[in-house]
């Protein structure tokens, strides 16, 4: 285990990538910062045009490295609108074999050579280099929340972390929660696998229960998938929305660990109401996610930042 300030760099990185899109059933920015960690291991997908009626927007947040967080950006909306549950609109069916099938591509001689072009900053990694990728590649995982809107219908699928949030007339309503070890149903799973919890770690290690990735955790071949230390499959909400719903955020445990669900949901229906444009709202929300020290804050706010805000369009049908 790496020491708290080794996770840190001096001086935190606080340049934003930001990215706006408009669709006529929503407006959305995604705003991303890297900030005091030494490397930025999220990822993301803003997709307005997944179908003429349906948008599909998630956060990945890594852990351990950066490649299955940028694998799941690149993939995971290409195989969801190709399962066969997705074209017969079992959108929730298609979310969760999608989560399971990400596991399997990772793990395929094509996913590992991805990953390990990913991780090694190159453009291509040949097929002779396998041997060598397997070996190399970092032990690393990703959350994954992920929101599919189909008309004025929401699919929230969750595994880790990362959360998803509905704001309805300036309340927040949560449509995930987070994957824990002191959830008693993850702890019990833990246990039964042969595991333990430690300090809310898996193993003294994760503080995690469910992601995509962590195959070392995975590997009992005595149990099935969903009965391993750490699993893949997500907890899946949906809703009808009501004209009343008014955003959507998604985000990274960076932006929880700062923000209250309730406080966060006020100050956007707050800065909004007073003519404060989405962009500006997303890139001050991630600002207050910085710690002046998150050595002395014992890491809260110290982590990589990737916020999604969401405008949903009431009037839409």
């Amino acid at each position: 285990m790496h020491s708290m300030v080794s996770q840190f760099l001096e001086q935190p990185q606080t340049s934003k990538q930001t990215i706006e899109a408009v669709s006529p059933a929503l407006s959305a920015v995604c705003c991303c910062m890297q900030g005091w960690r030494v490397a930025m291991e999220d990822a993301h997908i803003l997709n307005l045009t997944l179908e003429e009626d349906a948008q599909l927007l998630a956060v990945f947040d890594g852990h351990g490295g950066k490649d299955i967080s940028v694998f799941l950006g690149r993939h995971f909306a290409g195989e969801l609108l190709n399962s066969a549950k997705y074209q017969n609109g079992d959108y929730e069916g298609a979310l969760k074999d999608t989560y399971l099938l990400m596991d399997q591509l990772l793990l395929s001689d094509t996913g590992v050579k991805e990953r390990y072009s990913i991780f090694k900053g190159q453009r291509e990694v040949y097929a002779n280099d396998l041997t060598l990728a397997r070996r190399e590649l970092p032990t690393s995982g990703s959350t994954a929340v992920v929101a599919l809107l189909k008309r004025r219908h929401l699919w929230v699928a969750n595994a880790g972390d990362s959360r998803c949030v509905l704001i309805s007339g300036g309340r927040a309503l949560e449509l995930t929660h987070d994957h824990k070890p002191s959830v008693p149903t993850e702890l019990f799973r833990i246990r039964e696998a042969g595991g333990s919890v430690t300090e809310n770690r898996v193993n003294g290690v994760l503080n995690l229960t469910r992601s995509i990735g962590d195959f070392e955790y995975k590997g009992n071949s005595r149990l099935p998938i969903e009965r391993q230390l750490i699993i893949a499959q997500p907890e899946v909400t949906n809703k009808r929305l009501d004209r009343e719903d008014e955003y959507l955020v998604l985000g990274c445990d960076g932006v929880w660990d700062m923000w209250n669900t309730q406080d966060l949901a006020g100050f956007v229906a707050e800065q909004t109401a007073q003519g404060v444009g989405l962009r500006t709202v997303a890139e001050e929300v991630c600002n207050r996610c910085l710690a002046a020290d998150p050595v002395l804050s014992e890491g809260c706010g110290g982590d990589n930042v990737t916020l999604i805000l969401v405008r949903l369009a009431a009037s839409n049908p």
